[in-house]
């Protein structure tokens, strides 16, 4: 755990472990028990599962112990409509908006996601786009605004990302980055 705040650092560890299987749909997330495996504070623990529960990634119930979200198909299906949509909408402001270097920051993360299609673990590769898009790129092109719906969709996403079979089209995860740094972009249909 090396970037961002103590919550940050915790939060990226427990939706890794969420993400990968570790802790399955239904588990408890025991704040204590976490926070002693992680040795750190109940404090930083809690924040952490706040941020995940923002996320979607964990559920908070009254009085007991927050669990992994279990979403249905249907939940996780109408997320990635969503997300498409606003991919598509992302990638054509950003192409009308963005300054060639940061096209070419794009650029990079595209084609290392596509030479490292095969070799990259399922959740890196997918953290890889998600960067490419709220990390490096948020507050300076127009894809800043859909921030927090990213956020919220991490789960179906994540599933995707992890469910993907070896071997398929590495175009396929990199389509966005491909088209931003493919620019101009036309209207997707």
């Amino acid at each position: 755990m090396v970037d961002g705040t103590l919550p940050e650092q915790i939060a990226t560890r427990l939706r890794r472990d969420i993400l990968r299987g570790k802790l399955p749909p239904g588990t408890p997330v025991k704040e204590r028990d976490h926070a002693a495996e992680l040795g750190v504070s109940r404090t930083p623990m809690r924040e952490a599962i706040r941020m995940l529960a923002k996320e979607g990634l964990v559920q908070l119930r009254p009085a007991r112990s927050p669990i992994v979200a279990k979403p249905s198909f249907e939940e996780v299906a109408h997320n990635i409509e969503v997300m498409a949509a606003l991919e598509v909408l992302s990638v054509r402001l950003t192409c009308q908006r963005a300054s060639d270097p940061e096209i070419d920051e794009i650029a990079d993360v595209a084609n290392h996601m596509q030479r490292d299609y095969d070799s990259l673990d399922r959740v890196d590769l997918f953290e890889l786009d998600m960067r490419a898009f709220t990390g490096q790129l948020r507050g300076r092109l127009a894809i800043r605004f859909w921030t927090r719906p990213t956020a919220r969709c991490w789960r179906g996403f994540g599933v995707c990302a992890i469910c993907r079979p070896a071997g398929n089209d590495p175009a396929t995860g990199c389509c966005a980055n491909m088209r931003i740094s493919s620019r101009p972009c036309a209207p997707a249909t």
